[in-house]
Formats: C-alpha cells, structure tokens, sequence
C-alpha cells in the first residue's frame, strides 16, 4: 500500500514538473567532428554473378577489306568464357568474348572435331560466330560480321548485286536470291505485276513491278499506294522484268536498261586450319593455333550459306588457349577385385 502510494506521488510530481516546464531553448554550438574510427574488417566475398570469367583467350588479327575496299587489318584478344570442366572424346567447343557479361566481340568455335591429335572443322557439326566492333570516332563503328560455310557451293544467280541491294535492300533468301512474288495480279489493278518486298530504314513496304515492261506501278507501304514522291522516286530508278540473258527476271537501271544481276561463281568450302595442337599432360591446358578463311561471296546477313559482312575476303588468323585445365573425356571407376 505504501508502494503504491510513493508511485501516485512520483506520476503526480512529474507531470506538474513538466507541465511547468518553459519553451526549449535554442541548440547549442556543434561540437568538433570526431577522429575517423580504424576501417573494419573485410566482409565475405559475395556470390559469383551470371557474367564469364577472365580464362585463357582468343587472340589474333582479322584482316581483308571493307565494302569501299580499304583495306583493314585488326588484332583482337577475346579472354572471357565459361570454366571448361571437360570435352567429349570426338567434339569440344571453344568460345571466348571481350566483356564478362553483354560482348560486342566474340570468336565462337562450336564442334571442333578431335582428330589425329588435331582438331578439323567437321562441315555436319561444325559452326563458327565471329564478330569484331571497334568504334573509330564519336559516330563511325567499325563492325566485322563472318561465319564461314564449310561446303562447296554451286554457282547461283543473284537478281540485284549486293553493292546495288545496299540503297534498296530488297529482301533476299539465305544465299542472297531474292524473296519476290509474281508476277500476277497483286496491285489490285487488273495489271500482272511482281510483287517485291524491302525494308529500308524504319519502313517496310512492298514494291509492285509490271510484267510486261518492268516499271514501278506502286508501292504499298501499310496498306496505302504510293505513286509519287521521294520513295518511289528511288525504287523508279529500277526495272524487274524478264532477262533472256539469264532466262530469269533481273533488276534493270531504268536509264541505261543495263542489267544490274551478277552471277556467283562456284565457291569452294571456306577453310580452318590448326596447327600446333597441344593438350598438356600435366597441366591440362589446351592450345592451338588457326587460319580461317571466309569467301567474299558469302550474303551479308542470314546464316545458310555463310556471313561477311565485309562483301571482300575475310581471313583471320591467331590462337586460342583455354587457361585452365580441361579432361578430354570421364572415366569411370575401375574394380581391381579378384
């Protein structure tokens, strides 16, 4: 009972305390910034992200000449890749890139052959990826697109040059022939006409050719006709009718009705050569040195019948290790029982 009492004492003397309290008064003058305590301890290393690792790499040049014929002549050295654990008895995979995540540059060899104590580009497995960028200025990017078809290819006829293609970019198939429709009726006017698909710029748009003499009737860009203005004006530089030369339709300068089609030669298989092949005993690293080399007439985009985006001959040549130590094949446990 007296506890309670000296409590109800206690409460009542502080609340008339503060009640009697005045308004707080302004702060006081901040006193001088302490000495920097000692840094602590170093925490635990986080988890391994999602990007490559620095491992081995890919090194060399790539040399040839651009699309206007200047000439290049570029060293790359790609070091970031996956850990090899291993590779099977017959086919192993090399790939390198230049950055731990998203790369630019990239050497992708899928489906070496392991033959002879060499490795050999198998045209019925094998694929290459190679891609070099390089910016040169503020606004200009040097880019080298290339993956090499590893068969002979039979001559074909392409009915525009891929120099001419570059300003009207009509679609194509994988070996560069051109993707057209016709010719029959269309442009909806009663006309036969050969309907002939491009995309350039942002746009997509379909260009209507009459038959009997080639001329541009229209263009269907989402569904409106054009017939006049800068666009048609460029594709009006051209007819597509029947050449009795190659017995096949071919684009046309409208002003000089010269032909504007090529014919590509037989192109023999494009070549990768190793040499000096070393898997090491003791360390386990694997190295080689290559040659590839990638025909000019290869279509510039699609993947088919190869890439160069270059338009001229490609060769690239360096050598490649793996860094760490890779098992050529697993075995198993072997009983020693009687």
């Amino acid at each position: 009972m007296k506890k309670t009492k000296l409590l109800g004492y206690l409460l009542a003397f502080s609340i008339a305390v503060a009640s009697c309290s005045g308004e707080d008064g302004d702060p006081g003058p901040q006193g001088e910034k302490g000495a920097t305590g000692e840094q602590g301890a170093a925490g635990e290393q986080g988890a391994a992200g999602d990007g490559f690792e620095k491992i081995g790499y890919f090194q060399g040049t790539v040399s040839g000449q651009r699309k206007d014929g200047t000439p290049f002549n570029e060293n790359f050295k790609f070091e970031y890749g996956v850990s090899l654990l291993g590779f099977q008895d017959i086919f192993i995979d090399v790939n390198r890139q230049n950055k731990a995540n998203f790369s630019d540059s990239y050497f992708q060899a899928n489906h070496l052959q392991l033959s002879e104590n060499t490795l050999v580009a198998d045209p019925n497995f094998t694929s290459f990826y190679f891609r070099f960028s390089k910016e040169l200025n503020a606004t200009d990017l040097f880019v080298v697109d290339a993956r090499p078809y590893l068969r002979d290819l039979e001559s074909y006829l392409v009915q525009i040059s891929p120099n001419h293609n570059e300003i009207y970019k009509f679609a194509s198939n994988s070996n560069g022939t051109l993707n057209y429709y016709g010719p029959a009726n269309y442009s909806g006017n009663g006309i036969n006409t050969y309907a002939i698909y491009s995309y350039n710029g942002n746009m997509g748009f379909t260009c209507y050719y009459r038959e009997s003499d080639g001329t541009l009737l229209q263009i269907s860009l989402d569904g409106t006709p054009i017939t006049s203005g800068t666009l048609f004006d460029r594709y009006n530089q051209l007819t597509f009718k029947y050449n009795t030369e190659v017995s096949q339709a071919t684009f046309f300068n409208k002003a000089t009705d010269i032909s504007l089609h090529t014919i590509i030669p037989d192109v023999p298989a494009d070549e990768f050569t190793v040499t000096n092949y070393d898997h090491d005993a003791s360390t386990g690293v694997m190295s080689f040195d290559f040659v590839l080399k990638i025909s000019k007439h290869r279509p510039r985009t699609g993947y088919s019948y190869g890439v160069n985006s270059s338009g001229n001959d490609l060769t690239i040549t360096g050598s490649f290790s793996s860094g760490k130590k890779i098992y050529s094949k697993v075995v198993g446990r072997t009983a020693t029982g009687e």
